[in-house]
């Protein structure tokens, strides 16, 4: 069963400037999902000693070498990246808006014999 979604319904779901940015960092091959946990721990770390670093998300897309953190704030993304080995401080790039779903797609993985 297919779900499909009326143009008003799918409209809703493109982000928009009143939605948090996606910032995109650089880091080696192969260590993204390894270093969006580091900045989570450090997160978690401090918003537990009381000061939240001010971070929505961070995520390992499908590009391979590419983190993304999620924030309202750019101060606040580089406090969180700040200090975390592996992760290129230097190539941080906003995410234009129309860029933002291309990079949040899912694709789903073909299982052999489906």
């Amino acid at each position: 069963r297919s779900t499909s979604y009326t143009a008003v319904s799918q409209q809703s779901l493109v982000p928009s400037v009143s939605d948090p940015n996606l910032w995109m960092f650089s880091c080696p091959g192969g260590k993204e999902q390894e270093l969006v946990y580091q900045i989570m721990n450090k997160c978690v770390a401090f918003a537990k000693r009381g000061k939240p670093l001010g971070i929505i998300s961070v995520v390992a897309a499908q590009t391979k070498g590419k983190i993304y953190v999620e924030s309202y704030s750019e101060p606040a993304v580089m406090e969180a990246v700040q200090g975390v080995r592996g992760v290129m401080q230097y190539s941080m790039t906003k995410v234009p808006i129309a860029d933002m779903t291309t990079v949040m797609t899912v694709v789903p993985k073909k299982v052999p014999g489906e």
